[in-house]
C-alpha cells in the first residue's frame, strides 16, 4: 500500500516522495563525498558497516582506514563529521577500525593526554598515571660495556637491546643448483646488498653511539679474512699450523672443562652440525681462590681493522652462578680497550666487541684477547670459549660446495648455524628450503634471543638466551614499483597479532605497540625527507599484515621498506652517502623516540660531526680547533662535550679523551706522524667521527707545509633521463663512497626504460652487472692529510694540517708551500635538488686564499682529479687556472688506464695511480687533462695517450698542479719521491 501511494505521488508530479535517509545511508554518502579523505584518513577509507544498538551508533571503517597516521586531531574532526552526519537522538557515535576505537591507533607519543599503558614496558620507569619519573631511574642491563668509553654506554639508549637485519642476503636456489641473490641486481645495486650501506655503516653505528647494543643475524664485519683461536682448535699452541695461541694462567686453582662448547668447522659447516655443541669450553677458578687468565692470540693474515667477537657458556651448563661482568681487554695497533661482557646472556653464540686494527702476524702485546677471573661475585665461574677476529668467507655446505662469498653478504640463516642456533627452534624447521628458512628465521632468532616466555614460536618456553630485546627491525628497500619521476616513499609493516592470532605479548602487553613503533618511525622519516630530500616524498600506508618478519617476533617490531630499489628515482638516493646519513639518522632518531618514551625519558639527538678542524703545531705542541655543527633538524643535537682520538703513524686509535671545550692541545714526539679525530658527545650519544687531520716534525726541519684537506666530497654515481632511456653511467663518474660501498654489484648495461623485467636474471631497465657482487667499493677515507704528511715528513719537512673551512677562513702565515688536497672534489648536485650542490672544488674564498698566498711568493702543489673542469663555469675561473695555477684544461675522462710518465728530471720517469675499483684508496675514474699555462710546463703524462697530467711553474709564484690526486699514486716509494720533487722544486731547489 506504501509503495503503490509513492509510485502514484511520483506520477501525479504533485510532490516528491523519498524515504528519509536513515543513519547508515548518511554515512555511506558522506564517505563516497570523500568527506573521510578530507578529515585526514586514507583515500581508500571505507565503511565496512554501521551498526544502530540502543547504546552507541558504531561505525566499522575497512582496513585501509588505518593505513594512514592517526592523530588526536584527525579522531576529533572524523568524530564531528560523523556526527553531524549521522546522529540520531543522544546516542553516541563509536568509530572503529582495525578491531580497535578509531582513537586507539594515536601512538602514545602523539597524545597530550590519556596514554594506553598497556603498551608500556612492564619495567618502564613510565607510571601507569602516565607522568614520567626521573630519567636512566631504571636499572639497567648491559650486554657489552667498553670500560674505557663510559661516555657511550651510559647515553639515552644505554643498557638497550635491538635486533635488527638489512634484508636478505647470497643464498642457494636448489632448482637451479646455485648460489645467487634472493632478488635482481638493479641500478648498480640488489637489495641483498643495499641495506647493509645502511645499517652496518650508519644505522648500527648511530644505534651503538647512543648506547643500545645492537644484535644482528647477518655478519656485521666486512672484513674478509678471518681467524678463530678456540681451546679445542689449538690443543698444543706450540705445534699449532696457523700459529695462533690460546693460553691458560692460574695460580694454586685448576681450571674446569666442560661441555658443549664450541669447536671450529673449518671452511665447511655441513647441514644439521651446530659449531657451539661440538666442542667443550673451559671454566676458569673462582676469583675468592686464585687470580686466573685466559690469552687468545691470534696468528693475523694481513693488515687490517677486524672485528672482534668472544663466546662463553651458559651458567646451566657449568652448574655454577654465571658472571655478569666478565672483563675481557683487546689489546691492538692503538692500545688496550677494557670491556664488561654479562655472561648471563647470549651465550654459546658470538658477541661482538668492535673493531680494531691489528699488524699481520702474532703479537701477545698488540693483537690479543684476555679474559680474567676477575668479577664483583667473587664465587661465580667465568667462562671461557673461543674468539673470532674477523667476518670471513661462507663456510656452510650446500649443493657442490660453500658461497664463495665472504660471511657478511649471505643470507641470515647460514649466519644463525654459524652462531650456534639452534635448528630446531629458530631455522631449518618449514622444509621449505633456504628462501624460506632464510626470511623466517630472522624473526625466530630474536624470539631466541629473549627466551621464555618469549621464546620461538614453536616452543615460547624454550630458555632462549635472555638478552631482554626492546625493540626489532626488518630493514628492506621494496616500497613498491613505478617507473616515474618521483620517489616511491617509505612502507612500514606491523602486525597487531602474533603468530598464534593472539593481540598481546607474552607478558601481556598489547601488540598495539607494535603500531606505534611503525608509525613514529615513518613520521620521523617522511618528515625529515620532505626537507632534505624530496619536498614531496610519499608516506606510504601503515600495513597491518601478518608478514613473516613483522608477525613472529615477541617483542615490539616493525618492517621497514625504505624506498623502492626498482624506482630510477629512489635509487638516485638510495646511492648516494649523504642520503644514506640522513635517513638512517632518522631512523635511528625514531627508535629512539620510541624506546624513550617506552620508559619515560627525554629524546636527545646525538650530535653530528664536528667541522672547521684544525691541526696546528707549537714547537713540539699540537693544538687542535674545531666548532660543532648545528642541526637544523633536532634542537636537542647540541654537544656538550668532545671526544679527541690520537693515532700515532700507521697504527690504531687510542680510546679517547674527553674534553669541555672544542680545544685540546699535546706533545708529539720528532719523526712521527700523530693524528687526530674529534667526536662530539652530549646525553644523546656520541657523533661519527670528524675528518683525520695530521701533524709532524722530523729532526732537522728544512722548512714548514701546511696541509689542506680540501676532499670532503661523497656521493652517488653520475645518472641522466633523456625520454626513453635513463641510467647510471658509470663511464662518467663513479661516485665517491663514504670510507668503503657495500652495496655495489657493477655497471648498469640496460638503459631503455620499457625493457620490461622477465625474471631476476633479466630484470629489465637498470639491470646491471655482477662483476662487483663480492666487493667492497672503496671510497674517501677522509684521512688523506696523513698519506700527504708521511711524504713530506720524509723529505725533511714539518707538516700541519687544516680543513679547507678554515684554510679559507684564515690567513696563513709562515709557510713555506701549501699542499691542498683536492681529491675527486667537485661540484655535485642533490637529486631532486631540494638540497643545494656541495663539494665545489673552487670557491670564491678558496680561490681567494690561494691567490693572496702565490702573490706572497709561497709554493703552492695542488692536486686532484677535476682541477681544469672546476674552472671552466666563468672567465674569471678560466683566469685563476692560468693566472694562479699554472695551467689550461685540455679535457675531461683523459684516461682509462692509471699509468704516468715523468717528463722533467726531477719527476720520477714512471709510476701509476689508482683508476679502478678495486685499487686503494680509490677509483680515480675520469681525471682531467691539463696543459701549461704561460710560464709553465707539463711535467707529468698519462702512459696511455701522452696527454698532460702535470704542471710546474717556477720563479716568484711557483706552483706543481696534477690532475691525478697525489694520494692515489699506488706505490708508498713513488708518493715519497714524487713529494720530495716537488718541494725541491717550489722551494726553487730545482
Amino acid at each position: 500500500m506504501l509503495l503503490a501511494t509513492l509510485i502514484l505521488a511520483g506520477c501525479s508530479g504533485t510532490r516528491d516522495v523519498r524515504r528519509p535517509e536513515s543513519a547508515p545511508d548518511r554515512i555511506a554518502r558522506f564517505v563516497e563525498d570523500g568527506g573521510l579523505t578530507r578529515v585526514g584518513l586514507s583515500r581508500f577509507t571505507a565503511i565496512d558497516s554501521t551498526r544502530l544498538t540502543p547504546t552507541e551508533i558504531a561505525v566499522y571503517l575497512n582496513d585501509s582506514g588505518g593505513d594512514a597516521p592517526i592523530r588526536e586531531e584527525t579522531v576529533t574532526m572524523a568524530y564531528a563529521a560523523l556526527t553531524s552526519v549521522a546522529a540520531v537522538g543522544d546516542l553516541p557515535l563509536r568509530i572503529y577500525c582495525r578491531g580497535t576505537e578509531l582513537g586507539n591507533l594515536i601512538p602514545n607519543l602523539e597524545r597530550t593526554s590519556g596514554i594506553d599503558a598497556s603498551r608500556i614496558p612492564l619495567n618502564s620507569t613510565r607510571r601507569r598515571d602516565s607522568q614520567p619519573v626521573a630519567p636512566f631511574a631504571r636499572d639497567k642491563q648491559y650486554l657489552v660495556r667498553n670500560l674505557d668509553q663510559p661516555w657511550i654506554s651510559d647515553r639515552l639508549l644505554g643498557g638497550r637491546h635491538i635486533a635488527m637485519w638489512p634484508s636478505h642476503g647470497w643464498y642457494y636456489e636448489p632448482s637451479l643448483d646455485r648460489w645467487e641473490w634472493q632478488r635482481a641486481r638493479l641500478f648498480q645495486a640488489v637489495e641483498d646488498k643495499l641495506p647493509l650501506a645502511f645499517s652496518l655503516q650508519y644505522l648500527v653505528p648511530m644505534l651503538e653511539n647512543a648506547g643500545a647494543s645492537v644484535l644482528l643475524p647477518r655478519e656485521r664485519d666486512w672484513q674478509i679474512r678471518e681467524v678463530v683461536v678456540d681451546n679445542d682448535s689449538i690443543a698444543d699452541s706450540a705445534d699449532s699450523p696457523s700459529n695462533s695461541q690460546y693460553a691458560e694462567i692460574a695460580y694454586n686453582a685448576p681450571f674446569e672443562s666442560a661441555s658443549p662448547g664450541f669447536r671450529d668447522p673449518g671452511a665447511a659447516l655441513v647441514d644439521g652440525t651446530n659449531p657451539f655443541r661440538e666442542g667443550t669450553f673451559r671454566i676458569l677458578p673462582p676469583a675468592d681462590s686464585a687470580a686466573a687468565s685466559v690469552l687468545w692470540v691470534p696468528d693475523i693474515p694481513e693488515a687490517g681493522e677486524y672485528g672482534v667477537y668472544v663466546s662463553y657458556a651458559a651458567a646451566e651448563s657449568t652448574g655454577h652462578q654465571c658472571v655478569a661482568d666478565a672483563r675481557y681487554s683487546v689489546a691492538h695497533a692503538g692500545g688496550t680497550s677494557h670491556f664488561s661482557v654479562n655472561q648471563c646472556m647470549a651465550y654459546a653464540t658470538w658477541v661482538y666487541l668492535g673493531r680494531f686494527k691489528f699488524e699481520s702476524g702474532r703479537t701477545a702485546n698488540a693483537g690479543s684477547v684476555a679474559l680474567t677471573n676477575d668479577n664483583a661475585t667473587g664465587n661465580a665461574r667465568v667462562t671461557a670459549d673461543a674468539v673470532r677476529f674477523g667476518g670471513g668467507m661462507g663456510s656452510v655446505v650446500r649443493g657442490d660446495g660453500v658461497s664463495g662469498k665472504p660471511r657478511y653478504l649471505e643470507g641470515a640463516r647460514y649466519y644463525l648455524q654459524y652462531a650456534g642456533m639452534p635448528d630446531s627452534l629458530v631455522y631449518s624447521v618449514w622444509e621449505n628450503g633456504d628462501y624460506v628458512d632464510d626470511y623466517r628465521s630472522r624473526g625466530e632468532w630474536v624470539n631466541y634471543l629473549v627466551g621464555a616466555p618469549f621464546g620461538p614460536n614453536a616452543d615460547r618456553h624454550a630458555a632462549g638466551l635472555n638478552v631482554p630485546i626492546d625493540v626489532s627491525l626488518a630493514f628492506h628497500t621494496d616500497a613498491g614499483m613505478a617507473q616515474s619521476d618521483t620517489t616511491i616513499g617509505t612502507l612500514l609493516i606491523y602486525s597487531s597479532t602474533g603468530q598464534d592470532g593472539d593481540k598481546t605479548f607474552p607478558d601481556s602487553v598489547s601488540r598495539l605497540a607494535n603500531r606505534d613503533l611503525a608509525d613514529i618511525l615513518q613520521t620521523q622519516i617522511v618528515a625529515d625527507m620532505r626537507k632534505l630530500a624530496d619536498k614531496e616524498w610519499p608516506r606510504r600506508p601503515l600495513w597491518d599484515r601478518d608478514y613473516s618478519e613483522a608477525v613472529r617476533p615477541n617483542v615490539p617490531s616493525a618492517l621497514l621498506e625504505l624506498l623502492a630499489h626498482q624506482n630510477f628515482t629512489d635509487m638516485q638516493f638510495a646511492l648516494d652517502p649523504r642520503f644514506r646519513f640522513a635517513i638512517s639518522r632518522s631512523i635511528y632518531k625514531g627508535i629512539a623516540r620510541y624506546l624513550a618514551f617506552q620508559y619515560g625519558e627525554e629524546f636527545v639527538a646525538q650530535p653530528l660531526p664536528v667541522d672547521h678542524f684544525a691541526a696546528r703545531l707549537d714547537g713540539r705542541e699540537v693544538s687542535l680547533s674545531w666548532e660543532p655543527v648545528a642541526d637544523s633538524l633536532e634542537a636537542t643535537a647540541t654537544p656538550d662535550s668532545y671526544v679527541v682520538y690520537q693515532r700515532v703513524d700507521g697504527g690504531g686509535w687510542d680510546n679517547g679523551t674527553v674534553v669541555q671545550d672544542a680545544s685540546f692541545r699535546t706533545t708529539i714526539r720528532a719523526g712521527a706522524i700523530h693524528s687526530f679525530r674529534v667526536r662530539a658527545l652530549n646525553r644523546g650519544g656520541i657523533s661519527f667521527p670528524s675528518e683525520v687531520l695530521s701533524v709532524g716534525i722530523p729532526g732537522n726541519p728544512k722548512g714548514h707545509v701546511l696541509v689542506v684537506n680540501g676532499f670532503d666530497r661523497v656521493s652517488g654515481p653520475a645518472w641522466f633521463e633523456a625520454g626513453p632511456v635513463a641510467g647510471f653511467p658509470d663511464w662518467l663518474d663513479h661516485g665517491v663512497a663514504d670510507g668503503v660501498d657495500l652495496s655495489r654489484t657493477g655497471p648498469q648495461y640496460r638503459f631503455v626504460r620499457r625493457v620490461p623485467w622477465m625474471d631476476d636474471d633479466a630484470p629489465g631497465f637498470g639491470a646491471s652487472y655482477g662483476v662487483l657482487d663480492g666487493d667492497m667499493v672503496p671510497g674517501n677515507s677522509f684521512d688523506y692529510p696523513s698519506v700527504h704528511g708521511l711524504a713530506i715528513l720524509q723529505a725533511g719537512y714539518s707538516f700541519e694540517s687544516v680543513s679547507d673551512e678554515v684554510f679559507e677562513r684564515d690567513e696563513a702565515h709562515g709557510y713555506d708551500l701549501v699542499d691542498l688536497i683536492l681529491g675527486e672534489e667537485k661540484l655535485t648536485p642533490w637529486p631532486k635538488g631540494v638540497s643545494p650542490p656541495q663539494f665545489k672544488a673552487f670557491p670564491n674564498s678558496l680561490r681567494k686564499r690561494l691567490a693572496d698566498l702565490s702573490d706572497s711568493g709561497v709554493g703552492l702543489f695542488v692536486s686532484g682529479a677535476y682541477l681544469g673542469s672546476e674552472l671552466m663555469s666563468d672567465s674569471v675561473e678560466v683566469a685563476f687556472a692560468s693566472d694562479i695555477l699554472g695551467f689550461r684544461h685540455r679535457t675531461d675522462h683523459a684516461v682509462l688506464t692509471g699509468e704516468l710518465n715523468g717528463t722533467v728530471g726531477w719527476m720520477p720517469a714512471t709510476f701509476s695511480f689508482s683508476a679502478s675499483d678495486a685499487n686503494s684508496p680509490y677509483a680515480v675514474e675520469a681525471p682531467d687533462s691539463i696543459i701549461p699555462a704561460e710560464g709553465a710546463e707539463t711535467i707529468l703524462r698519462f702512459g696511455e695517450n701522452n696527454m698532460s697530467a702535470g704542471i710546474g711553474r717556477g720563479g716568484e709564484h711557483p706552483v706543481v698542479a696534477m690532475s691525478i690526486p697525489f694520494e692515489s699514486i699506488v706505490d708508498a716509494d713513488a708518493r715519497a719521491a714524487v713529494m720530495a720533487a716537488v718541494i725541491e722544486f717550489l722551494s726553487g731547489q730545482r
